[in-house]
């Protein structure tokens, strides 16, 4: 590899973790990267980008086109990916399809960038959710239907980060077996607790930063427990339920998605 290139690749390719959190970040400000598979369609523009950095173009006549990120090594935790993008275009129906592939498995879809006129940058996410310690590649396929050249979408600062459960949360140290579903879910969640071996069992229903939203105590002292917690009131997005006796502890994280 040329050095110009090494410099190229350290500057615009972060591919490490960062303090357990990041696994991938890529804003594009030195070219398209050649650790991503990326089709020879597939443009780069310059300095109109997040922050006047470069950023990746597609075109409605170039169909299907699609870029490939590199291996990502994910680790037993919860994920999302995060990006900014912005359409051109009146009434533009161009989009952005995003899918992953789990050690080689097939793609399955997360979900659509895209979809009207957009003439300003946009960060926005998707929910990856807990591939289990997986090598996984995202798929960025683009669905053009507009007309060139009046219509097109852009991509810029993609990244990677792992969502951990709030601050100050001891995990898995309550002796008992736990279940919450469905995972996804849309208004309600089940909870199974088996072989409790714990006195004045709790749970506390958290939000992603932290916040309380409800607190049900299990005052049986039994072996088993079931319950179903009513999730109706509350927006799409990440939240934690907290199961706790004195100063043991587990939390499980899940999904609201109506």
């Amino acid at each position: 590899m040329k050095p110009k290139t090494i410099i190229y690749t350290l500057l615009f390719l972060i591919f490490v973790k960062v303090e357990g959190q990041t696994i991938l970040q890529e804003d594009f400000s030195a070219g398209l990267p050649e650790s991503w598979d990326i089709g020879s369609k597939v443009e780069l523009g310059h300095l109109v980008g997040v922050e006047q950095s470069d950023y990746v173009r597609f075109h409605p006549r170039f169909k299907q086109e699609a870029m490939i990120s590199p291996e990502l090594d994910m680790e037993t935790g919860y994920y999302r990916l995060y990006y900014t993008w912005m359409e051109n275009g009146a009434e533009n129906p161009d989009s952005v399809v995003v899918f992953l592939s789990k050690d080689g498995a097939p793609w399955q879809r997360l979900g659509v960038i895209g979809g009207g006129t957009q003439r300003n940058w946009i960060r926005d996410s998707l929910e990856i959710g807990s591939p289990e310690s997986a090598t996984c590649r995202l798929k960025f396929v683009y669905n053009g239907q507009g007309k060139f050249p009046a219509t097109y979408i852009n991509l810029d600062d993609i990244h990677v980060d792992i969502v951990s459960p709030p601050t100050g949360i001891r995990n898995n140290t309550l002796q008992a077996d736990i279940q919450i579903f469905p995972n996804p879910t849309s208004e309600k969640i089940g909870i199974n607790i088996q072989n409790i071996q714990s006195k004045n069992l709790n749970y506390q229903l958290l939000t992603l930063d932290g916040k309380i939203l409800s607190e049900t105590t299990i005052s049986e002292t039994v072996a088993e427990w079931k319950g179903t917690l009513d999730l109706a009131a509350y927006a799409n997005g990440i939240y934690f339920i907290r199961f706790y006796s004195g100063n043991e502890e587990k939390t499980l994280q899940f999904i609201i998605s109506k």
